[in-house]
């Protein structure tokens, strides 16, 4: 989800520049911050979220993928009313222990938002059904960008990306190569 791109990473026990991949996971910078966190004094964090909605009742399903990055899961559900998601968070709960996805309803149930703790692209591809999904800020909540509506079965493959946080004792800067890919900036 990311271009390939170096990280100056600028912290209380020094500068180490770090080199990001394409298509690198909020996991896999974290990971790349973290492998230099006793040169520079900077840590990252990372996590996943992504909000599901349904449009339409009958039959629900897409492959899931997260920390299973090989291998979808495929995840099932007859929605009977559009403002109850029950049956389909509880699907993609029984699945967690492969994706690593958990689902949570809201309090009306009426929307899942899907997470990932440690940052893994949560990859949704559908076979059935009308759904839409959005990404959502680290917080949990803050939903971010137009929504991506799954009209068409099979059709559409859709890839949300994490968030990273960076975190440190004093003052430190993140700075990338490449503009408008990382969120950078400095702290105290």
């Amino acid at each position: 989800n990311v271009a390939s791109q170096n990280l100056t990473i600028s912290g209380s026990l020094g500068t180490e520049a770090v080199h990001v991949s394409d298509n690198d996971s909020a996991r896999d910078v974290a990971a790349t911050v973290n492998n230099v966190s006793n040169e520079t004094g900077v840590t990252a964090t990372a996590v996943t979220f992504a909000q599901l909605t349904v449009d339409a009742t009958g039959a629900q399903s897409f492959d899931l993928k997260g920390k299973n990055t090989s291998s979808a899961e495929t995840i099932s559900a007859n929605i009977t009313d559009v403002s109850d998601l029950t049956e389909l968070a509880d699907a993609v709960n029984a699945k967690a222990a492969s994706t690593g996805i958990y689902a949570e309803l809201s309090d009306d149930k009426a929307t899942i938002t899907l997470k990932n703790s440690d940052g893994y692209d949560i990859n949704l591809n559908w076979n059935a059904g009308d759904m839409a999904v959005r990404g959502v800020e680290s917080d949990g909540e803050t939903v971010t960008g137009s929504a991506v509506a799954n009209l068409a079965t099979g059709s559409t493959d859709v890839s949300v990306g994490g968030n990273l946080t960076f975190n440190a004792e004093k003052s430190y800067s993140v700075v990338t190569s490449v503009a408008g890919t990382i969120s950078t900036g400095t702290a105290t």
